[in-house]
């Protein structure tokens, strides 16, 4: 039922849907959706999970992996401010190219080229990011309303980076990690419902671009690629590629 909620859309927008010329995809059924091919790669990926499960803790005892670990963990003290710089610079890209939160996102609204603007400058000083992050939520939902649910979900991100905002100077601050870790999960959950019930879409904009596949036929590497987004959302949200990531 999730990964045919687009359905109930009224107007599908697709976070590659500025890579096409169509506008008018329709989600598969579900029985077009499990194939043997699906059923073989949930297989494979369901078995690959599992390993990744088993040699997790042992390999996190590795040499070069706590060699890694120790230089990240460095970083540690510095996360926030790397976050709030790359932010800042993203936000700013946006203003130049009159855009909000995603490239897909234009606008020559003045409220939100304000908001924009100033949702970046708060994030030079730490108590002002709430006021950043609150701005954020705004553009979010406008989004929302704009270009519908279905397709803020690829951006659910931003609601991790909302909260992060929000509680990263409070006695929460530890949880603000994790939830922007389950919010990106979930978003490359999401991107991989959009390849699985509308695989079209990928297709067209892999054939028209010719991008390589490596040796698989297009739609076996969108299926793939699926399943990659799947699996990759689930060890952000169970926390295996944290210890990887800043």
């Amino acid at each position: 039922m999730v990964m045919h909620l687009s359905r109930f859309s009224n107007n599908v927008y697709l976070h590659v849907k500025w890579f096409a010329d169509r506008l008018d995809w329709v989600p598969l059924s579900f029985p077009s959706v499990i194939t043997l091919t699906f059923l073989f790669w949930l297989a494979f990926t369901l078995f690959t999970l599992s390993i990744a499960c088993a040699v997790h803790e042992p390999l996190g005892r590795m040499g070069p992996i706590v060699s890694l670990h120790h230089v990240l963990h460095r970083l540690r003290p510095h996360t926030g401010v790397i976050l709030r710089i790359g932010l800042a610079v993203g936000l700013m890209l946006q203003l130049l190219s009159g855009s909000y939160l995603a490239p897909e996102f234009r606008t020559d609204s003045m409220w939100i080229i304000v908001g924009l603007f100033t949702a970046a400058a708060c994030l030079l000083y730490q108590r002002t990011l709430p006021l950043s992050g609150a701005i954020l939520f705004l553009l979010y939902t406008q989004a929302s309303l704009t270009y519908g649910i279905f397709h803020s979900m690829d951006y659910l991100i931003y609601l991790g980076i909302v909260y992060h905002l929000f509680v990263c100077n409070t006695p929460l601050k530890h949880t603000a990690s994790p939830v922007l870790y389950i919010c990106t999960g979930m978003s490359l959950a999401w991107l991989a419902m959009e390849k699985l019930t509308i695989p079209e879409l990928a297709c067209t904009v892999m054939g028209g671009y010719g991008l390589p596949t490596f040796g698989f036929t297009i739609e076996h590497f969108v299926l793939i690629s699926a399943f990659i987004e799947l699996g990759l959302a689930w060890a952000f949200i169970m926390g295996m590629l944290n210890r990887f990531t800043a």
